[in-house]
């Protein structure tokens, strides 16, 4: 699914460009920043030196037609790599650009190469795309995927960065492609710390059919990597020590829970993501300054220069970091919750927390500590049991699951995002009156495979309590009366 708001703006930053969404000094205390908004002091921690003086980023542009792919095969055009000695980091970023980020990936590409590779950081990218870009540079015919190494270059126009193999039929939503990626890139520019970026569109934990429209999608083979296939990728690729989505929703509880503890840190947004994804120029630029930084510190980095970046082009962004390990304590409090919320069937604060959650640009997707929240607020009569468990739960997403998160503004309907607190959770709307709204089991119908198959689900007993929210009427709710549903992830 793509969405459908461009945005043109005319900035200091750059002279013109469009953003369409991608479906934001090292601190002493990463603690202190973890509920940080765009206007807290610790922003003013980051040390942009001259990062903000970005080069001209490229004009809209209108998609040219695309012929389907025939298929994977091996690489061409290699050239023979004698492996590095290590260094401190290695920055590996997976970009999807077979679909209409084409032209993003191109800028991303030079946010990178206005850093560069050095004695202490490679930089290496596979970068697959197909024709259209609308500037006339080196890449308006390229039609393959590239793996590069990240040179720093001051060509804004140009990717001067060698390419070290190609192939023009690869697969980018195959995920043995970004296994093969990460392997090769492991052997060949080894390190004492790594972190994967996947980048490309995202739907969270959303495998719908037809195929086409999960996180990293190829638009030409009609493929992507499902949420299930994420475990299976970590676990034969090695472990890396941050994960990092540019791509949109990808920070859930249902894709952290594929992930597990194959990664030190997932990083991500709830929320959709601007089409030209991370300010690579700025969190690479200061990684470059300051390279013994901690996986820990440089998590922070990411997040916080998202959030700041961003501040500047759009009304508002989520985006966060969570600790891997404490993934399975999250489940544990999670299963605690689900179960007591059953067993008292509190159908007041189910609905009121169900109606009120802050959810994101695809409405099946909330904010679990907010939701928390509206529950706990409107319980019938308080029972001490429930109570507790969600003041443990709510502790322990603030303090241990979330590293770090940060936020500014409004989402597209007006909510402001400091009700975002890290983690989002399949929230189902209430049922349909059969007339304008769409039933629940209707789009549930249009996933490849159930939600139960998921992880988590399985280790909380979640899709419990979505199967009876999503029994529930609204207060008030009268027949024909609609919800965002129809509208968005349906059509």
């Amino acid at each position: 699914m793509k969405t459908r708001i461009i945005f043109f703006l005319a900035v200091a930053f750059v002279p013109a460009f469009f953003l369409t969404a991608r479906y934001s000094g090292t601190h002493s205390k990463p603690s202190d920043l973890r509920d940080a908004p765009i206007s807290n002091s610790a922003l003013d921690q980051l040390d942009l030196g001259n990062f903000n003086n970005a080069a001209p980023l490229p004009v809209p542009y209108t998609p040219q037609p695309e012929q389907r792919s025939m298929g994977v095969s091996n690489w061409i055009a290699r050239t023979k790599i004698k492996p590095l000695t290590p260094r401190k980091w290695t920055i590996m970023v997976f970009m999807n650009g077979k679909n209409n980020l084409k032209d993003a990936m191109f800028t991303d590409v030079n946010m990178m190469e206005a850093i560069g590779s050095d004695k202490n950081i490679n930089i290496v990218a596979e970068l697959g795309r197909s024709r259209g870009l609308a500037l006339k540079t080196d890449l308006y015919n390229w039609n393959e995927s590239r793996r590069l190494y990240i040179t720093k270059d001051d060509n804004a126009k140009k990717i001067t960065s060698k390419t070290l193999m190609g192939n023009g039929r690869a697969d980018m939503g195959d995920y043995r492609r970004v296994v093969d990626f990460v392997k090769w890139a492991k052997t060949n520019f080894p390190a004492d710390k790594y972190m994967l970026v996947i980048s490309g569109h995202g739907l969270g934990w959303m495998d719908p059919k037809p195929a086409g429209k999960g996180v990293s999608f190829d638009d030409r083979t009609n493929n992507y990597i499902r949420t299930r296939e994420m475990g299976r990728l970590l676990q034969e690729s090695g472990k890396v020590d941050i994960l990092t989505f540019d791509a949109c929703l990808m920070q859930t509880g249902e894709v952290a829970a594929e992930i597990g503890n194959k990664v030190s840190y997932i990083l991500g947004s709830e929320e959709v993501v601007p089409g030209l994804g991370l300010p690579y120029h700025i969190l690479l630029g200061i990684l470059a300054q300051r390279p013994d930084m901690s996986a820990l510190d440089f998590s922070s980095i990411i997040t916080l220069s998202y959030t700041k970046f961003y501040q500047q082009y759009v009304k508002g962004v989520l985006f966060s970091a969570v600790r891997a390990d404490k993934i399975d304590g999250f489940h544990r409090l999670v299963r605690k919750f689900t179960t007591l919320a059953i067993e008292t069937s509190d159908t007041a604060a189910l609905t009121a927390a169900r109606d009120g959650v802050l959810r994101m640009d695809i409405p099946l997707f909330g904010d679990l500590y907010n939701f928390l929240e509206l529950y706990s607020a409107n319980m019938k009569k308080q029972d001490a049991r429930i109570s507790s468990a969600i003041r443990d739960l709510q502790k322990y997403i603030k303090e241990e699951l979330i590293a770090v998160n940060s936020y500014f503004g409004v989402n597209s309907k007006g909510r402001n995002y400091q009700d975002g607190h890290g983690v989002s959770l399949y929230i189902p709307y209430a049922p349909a009156d059969g007339v304008n709204n769409v039933p629940i089991s209707e789009v549930e119908a249009r996933f490849e495979a159930p939600y139960t198959d998921f992880a988590f689900t399985r280790s909380t007993g979640w899709y419990e309590l979505v199967s009876l929210m999503s029994t529930l009427p609204s207060a008030g709710q009268k027949r024909g009366q609609h919800t965002p549903l129809q509208n968005t992830l349906l059509q």
